[in-house]
């Protein structure tokens, strides 16, 4: 065919260099010249550029959906087929840098109060990360261009990208192209597996020396041998496919490449035009067709005329017939591929005990894989993600058949400096997140009683304390269960209730309060509203009311905000006095139905605040707040978490929210609506709120509800009941195979959405740990919240001595 000649042509090399063998190790290696954007030159006017394609969770997808982003992938890889660049798809295996993990994974001890939790946070993460198979899986996809400048090929390459994007937009995943040291970091972890931490290399200052960048990613030695390879203190082996199966499945390419050694297994294809392919069928059907005619005049010439067409001719015909059909009227493109894999192991013996393996993968599927005997040289280029395609194995397929070696499996969630949140339930790697990198910070965490939700949440806030000494930290909790880690973290628990002693002003105001589009005093009186609301009802608080009430608060703070914010804020007293000395009948009646609040029985929350605002970790412990209380008092211990959030905003500080028992604040229109307002407005603060729920299905009953959940970016499923599994699947597109790692799953374990990757995980830790005993709500481990408050005190007492 014309573009196997014109590839031919393009890799055609002068005599002497086809009979090259490289004389050092640094000549192993096929870059001519690098460029910082990331762009190689490779040979004369072969230009390649490598991007790093995100993972998609398509191991757990129904048979529906791996049917959808199949045919979607095969619309990707049609459009690069229209594209005029020879493609190459790498699964890269590589292991995991201890060092770097530990340097940016674990906690430095302070010599502390809280060492404790670091110390079982850390053994905790080493622990798990020994238990890991140590490799990371990256993919990429490099395209190859032949151009006579560096300019037309960059040019050519920033074309592609916008249309590249998008196209794995639709797969929901995402290109990302490399740097030159970040593709030379790859291939340095490749040659130098074990010492991946000691890469250094400054390439602008190399360039202005005029160094190789080959001398820094090199291996120490290179020896090639017929049926393997040496590297270093590696020995490897390159492969390639050397037969395909009429009929493959789409797990061989995943469980081909789950291989537990350093690894790298490359795709290589070359469209073939359309107009050529069809030419190609044609070929195909006119041989068969030409072989069954001299066949049929043989038989005439024997005066055979009842002989039929055998079964293998028949085939034959039936196979070229449907060749010709799938790309003149199926929309498929005949390509041409090569694939190509290399692994590395300690010693022969353990090379040749996983050479056996992967053969035994291919044999399972029906697929043959050989080794490229006397050809390691050129088989390590083809399958690393240089762009060269050094093996002429060429196979023909179709768009259908290529897409069979799909590298998608599962995503990794690993951001730097993110909280430890359990285990990928299938990949086995550990789960970081860093709720930064987000574009809503929020979380949500649900689950049925006992599914641990506040052992989660406690063992992610832990860390934000332990990572971030300056962040506040702020706790509502119903049930009396954050005390322990408040305590042992050296904060304060605020309980609150109308016989406490502690107090919460819910007229407090700073000049922080608000937002660049309203004043504070407006943002408050928006409060306020809402706490009359709470108390005589929307449908009772009419326009005149609001007027009323509007005025008599700009009455009752406009000396406080002529001070300057400075001072004691006016308190609901205040505003109750105010209201009586209105002429207005509605004032008096407004004023008697806050009376109750401002100078009755129930007046918590009419008294100048005397919390300790400095702490940096508070738990407002709301049990014991009556229900008369209790709707008015979340709204209060909401505004004044608003408040505390307002101030740190100006000083830089981050604050973390925990809202135990969501389900609560949205039963009610009026707290319902705060808690959706924080939600949104917190995260223009630098603040960031996770709420904890039981119950879905009621939660989910408030409108507000739903526009909290949509405005969170962080979303925890542990165990559902099968209503809640229903509600959940329609809502967040969750499919029936991964709501089932929710399906009365272990307590600890389910699924974890982080933007829009769904991840199954399990964050179950040992129980013979003071980090286990602080978090744990289990009545089986501490009999009384009582004794739960002790036993810490008494372990920070022993830590401390």
């Amino acid at each position: 065919m014309k573009t196997l000649k014109r590839i031919q042509k393009e890799d055609k090399q002068p005599l002497l260099e086809r009979l090259f063998f490289p004389s050092s190790a640094q000549k192993i290696i096929p870059i001519t010249r690098v460029w910082e954007d990331g762009i190689f030159l490779l040979e004369k006017n072969k230009y390649a550029c490598t991007y790093q394609i995100k993972d998609i969770n398509y191991e757990g997808m129904s048979h529906e959906d791996k049917k959808l982003i199949f045919m979607k992938y095969l619309g990707i890889l049609n459009w690069v087929a229209g594209m005029d660049v020879r493609c190459k798809i790498t699964i890269f295996n590589h292991k995991r840098n201890m060092a770097e993990f530990e340097s940016k994974s674990l906690f430095p001890l302070k010599q502390d109060e809280l060492d404790p939790y670091r110390s079982d946070f850390n053994q905790i993460l080493k622990d798990y990360a020994l238990q890991e198979n140590g490799i990371v899986q990256d993919k990429f996809l490099t395209l190859t261009i032949v151009r006579k400048s560096i300019e037309q090929a960059r040019e050519a390459f920033q074309q592609l990208l916008p249309e590249m994007t998008s196209q794995f937009l639709q797969i929901k995943s995402g290109v990302t192209p490399l740097n030159a040291l970040e593709k030379l970091q790859k291939l340095y972890s490749f040659f130098h597996t074990g010492k991946e931490e000691e890469f250094k290399l400054d390439l602008q200052a190399e360039s202005k020396k005029g160094h190789d960048v080959r001398d820094y990613i090199c291996p120490d030695s290179a020896v090639f041998h017929p049926d393997h390879f040496e590297i270093g203190s590696k020995v490897g082996r390159a492969l390639y496919l050397r037969n395909y199966a009429n009929y493959i499945k789409d797990k061989l390419f995943q469980e081909f490449c789950s291989l537990p050694q350093a690894m790298c297994t490359s795709i290589d294809f070359v469209p073939i035009p359309t107009d050529e392919a069809i030419k190609e069928a044609e070929s195909r059907q006119m041989a068969v067709e030409t072989n069954i005619e001299n066949r049929n005049d043989k038989q005439v010439r024997r005066q055979n005329f009842v002989s039929g067409i055998p079964f293998q001719m028949q085939r034959q015909k039936d196979e070229a017939d449907e060749f010709y059909s799938s790309i003149a009227d199926r929309d498929q493109r005949m390509m041409e591929a090569v694939i190509t894999s290399v692994h590395l192991a300690d010693d022969l013996q353990q090379l040749n005990s996983d050479t056996e393996k992967l053969l035994a993968v291919g044999t399972k599927y029906m697929c043959q894989f050989g080794t490229l005997r006397y050809q390691q040289y050129e088989g390590l280029n083809a399958a690393l993600p240089y762009g060269l395609i050094s093996i002429k194995a060429w196979r023909t397929l179709l768009t259908e058949g290529l897409g069979v070696f799909m590298p998608f499996r599962a995503a990794e969630i690993s951001h730097t400096g993110g909280n430890w949140m359990g285990r990928n339930q299938i990949t086995k790697n550990n789960i970081y997140v860093n709720r930064t990198y987000l574009k809503n910070g929020n979380g949500v965490v649900l689950g049925v009683p006992g599914a641990g939700k506040s052992l989660f949440e406690k063992m992610e806030i832990l860390q934000n304390i332990l990572n971030d000494p300056t962040a506040d930290v702020i706790f509502i909790d119903p049930e009396n269960e954050y005390t322990p880690l408040v305590i042992g973290c050296g904060g304060e628990v605020i309980h609150i209730s109308s016989s406490s002693p502690t107090h919460i002003n819910a007229m407090d105001l700073n000049a922080n309060y608000g937002d660049e589009n309203i004043t504070p005093l407006n943002a408050k009186i928006e409060f306020i509203l809402s706490l009359c609301e709470q108390m005589l009802g929307t449908q009772a608080l009419d326009g005149a009311k609001k007027s009323l009430i509007g005025r008599c608060c700009g009455l009752v703070y406009a000396d406080y905000i002529k001070r300057g914010y400075t001072d004691q804020p006016p308190t609901l007293p205040d505003l109750y006095y105010t209201l009586l000395q209105q002429p207005e009948e509605e004032a008096q009646k407004i004023a008697l139905e806050l009376e109750l609040l401002a100078i009755g029985s129930l007046n918590t929350f009419s008294k100048q605040s005397n919390v300790d605002t400095h702490n940096r970790i508070v738990c407002y412990d709301i049990k014991e707040l009556g229900s008369q209380l209790y709707n008015v008092g979340m709204l209060v211990v909401l505004d004044s978490i608003f408040n505390r959030v307002s101030r740190n905003r100006i000083g830089g500080k981050r604050t973390y929210i925990v809202i135990d028992e969501l389900h609560v604040l949205f039963s009610q229109e009026q707290s319902g609506s705060v808690t959706n307002s924080l939600w949104k407005r917190v995260r223009k603060y630098g603040g960031m709120c996770t709420g904890l729920t039981q119950n879905v299905s009621e939660l989910l009953q408030s409108k507000h509800a739903r526009t909290l959940i949509a405005n969170s970016e962080l979303i925890v499923m542990l165990s559902q009941s099968s209503d809640d599994q229903e509600i959940l699947s329609d809502l967040l597109d969750i499919s029936p195979e991964q709501m089932a790692y929710v399906d009365n799953a272990e307590p600890g374990c389910g699924l974890l959405k982080v933007e829009k990757a769904i991840v199954p995980f399990n964050c179950t830790i040992p129980e013979n740990t003071l980090l286990y005993q602080t978090i744990t709500t289990k009545f089986e481990d501490h009999n009384t919240d009582y004794l739960k408050a002790k036993h810490h005190g008494n372990s920070r007492e022993n830590t401390q001595q």
